[in-house]
């Protein structure tokens, strides 16, 4: 969905190389529309839109068709740490435009193999003896760590600079491997790999990432161990 006809039609016509069948909307009342008439998997929407903006639109389908995919188009190279938690958890994945299709295959190839949760508890029991008490301890170290990680890696989401990504990557990976969140370590693989020009979008999708999973783990603790927080 977009309002601008030129955006609209390039990222139909990736999609559709890409072996996607297309409705194009260009306005929200439009879109909803079209998922109610069609059976639809993902929604690719830009972020500044007359009326509904992209976040408003993707909690609209969030709250009717919680099962659809959501991808949020912006220029704003600064998007997402003006998003929070919550609104974070409502999209799939978002990109900075224009938008490259190995870029938008790399994101469409994550998206579909996500699961709701992006991370597991019970391998975190593996490491504790299966001891309740301790993982969540252990839980929340994770979490406290992570948040600080984030505002160092949020440094990076203009301007890379590899000599110090790496090292807070490694850090990552070592938390993500406790709670086996496969996407967040699919992320720090890529760039601990990468040796010079790395997509600057695979440090936002990084960084989403982590915000994520900030938030489940967060509402996870709250929920079922409240008084951890």
């Amino acid at each position: 969905m977009d309002d601008y006809p030129a955006c609209r039609e390039v990222i139909s016509q990736q999609l559709n190389y890409l072996g996607f069948n297309c409705i194009q909307a260009d306005q929200a009342h439009d879109g909803l529309l079209a998922l109610e008439n069609h059976h639809i998997d993902l929604v690719v929407t830009d972020e500044f839109m007359p009326n509904m903006n992209g976040r408003q639109f993707a909690s609209m389908i969030s709250k009717y068709h919680p099962k659809i995919k959501i991808m949020i188009l912006t220029g704003d190279s600064q998007f997402i740490t003006k998003l929070s938690g919550e609104e974070i958890a409502l999209i799939s994945t978002f990109m900075i435009k224009p938008v490259e299709l190995k870029e938008l295959f790399e994101a469409l190839k994550i998206i579909f193999l996500q699961h709701d949760l992006h991370w597991d508890f019970n391998h975190l029991l593996e490491f504790t003896n299966q001891n309740l008490m301790a993982s969540y301890a252990l839980l929340e170290s994770v979490l406290i760590t992570q948040k600080e990680l984030t505002k160092e890696i949020q440094l990076h989401l203009n301007q890379v600079n590899l000599a110090s990504l790496k090292p807070l990557c490694h850090k990552v990976l070592g938390g993500a491997k406790l709670i086996n969140a496969k996407y967040l370590i699919l992320h720090c693989q890529k760039i601990e790999r990468s040796e010079e020009n790395i997509q600057q979008a695979l440090i936002h999708s990084l960084y989403q990432e982590l915000i994520r999973l900030n938030y489940q783990i967060q509402e996870y603790l709250e929920e079922n161990h409240s008084d951890m927080i």
